[in-house]
């Protein structure tokens, strides 16, 4: 309200601008004065429509496509609320590119007949390893199970189980698997795995950001399988100094393990600061764990 007054006292002393008569010159300058005056009240009406509409006309910005050139990505606080997070398509999913999404608090997820969609959402999920939550029927499960359980010995299989086994489909298509071996390759993505005498039962699989740990995808082909190695995970990342699991984006399955919800904002400082603190390489020694 206060500035549709403030508009309209713009425009009614616009309208009583009046141009001298005392001589040619005098005209001419205060015809140009008007000009100004007038142009003068343009901005600041544009300055004050802009500055009250600034959300909705950002809402409707385009989503910006990154460029083949350059693996920068825009600041997440450009990333839409709906749907939460998305921040940018295009680009591709080398190594390179990967490494910097995950320095920044971005990941890529979408269907296999989308573009590369990239997503930084607020608030974030994230879980703490010391308040992973394990029930009594869990625990009965772990103290009883003959399931094994190692680390990094077979990457390539848990990412082609996590792409197997989601009757729902998959975004884990080829061109995913192949970025994702390429980083475990370099020793940034790792794997943990459950085994049923010689078979794969379970596992999980994300990217190490120093002491935080960007939870990708999990996969179960026995009962608590997967909980079995988030577990197992969790004791040998505290062990070793780990902090932080990233969950991403909150669902009912991560929030009965233990995982929240906290501002964007807060994960980017745990991130920028836990990223820092790289974890002994004994941490990601291929090992049996259990």
């Amino acid at each position: 309200m206060r500035n549709n007054l403030l508009l309209a006292d713009i425009i009614q002393w616009l309208c009583n601008v009046k141009i001298g008569h005392s001589s040619r010159s005098a005209i001419y300058l205060s015809y140009l004065w008007s000009i100004s005056a007038k142009l003068a009240a343009v901005v600041i009406c544009l300055i004050i429509i802009l500055r009250d509409n600034f959300d909705r006309l950002y809402a409707i910005m385009p989503l910006i496509q990154l460029s083949p050139d350059s693996i920068d990505f825009p600041p997440v606080d450009y990333a839409l609320e709906d749907p939460n997070g998305l921040l940018a398509l295009g680009g591709d999913l080398s190594p390179e590119r990967l490494l910097n999404a995950y320095h920044n608090g971005i990941f890529p997820w979408f269907s296999p007949d989308d573009p590369i969609l990239w997503w930084s959402p607020d608030p974030r999920a994230i879980l703490i390893p010391e308040q992973l939550h394990v029930s009594r029927s869990m625990t009965k499960f772990i103290n009883k199970t003959s399931l094994s359980v190692t680390i990094n010995t077979a990457f390539h299989q848990v990412i082609e189980a996590c792409a197997d086994e989601r009757d729902e489909g998959t975004w884990i298509d080829p061109s995913i698997q192949r970025s994702y071996i390429q980083l475990y390759l370099q020793g940034v993505a790792h794997s943990v795995e459950v085994w049923d005498q010689q078979e794969l039962v379970g596992g999980l699989y994300g990217v190490e950001q120093g002491s935080l740990f960007c939870g990708e995808s999990m996969f179960s082909r026995q009962t608590n399988a997967s909980k079995l190695a988030l577990y197992v995970f969790c004791q040998h990342f505290i062990h070793h100094g780990g902090k932080l699991i990233d969950c991403q984006i909150l669902n009912p399955h991560t929030e009965s393990l233990g995982a929240t919800e906290i501002p964007r904002s807060d994960y980017l400082q745990f991130l920028y600061k836990l990223r820092q603190q790289l974890l002994s390489p004994a941490c990601w020694a291929p090992q049996y764990l259990r």
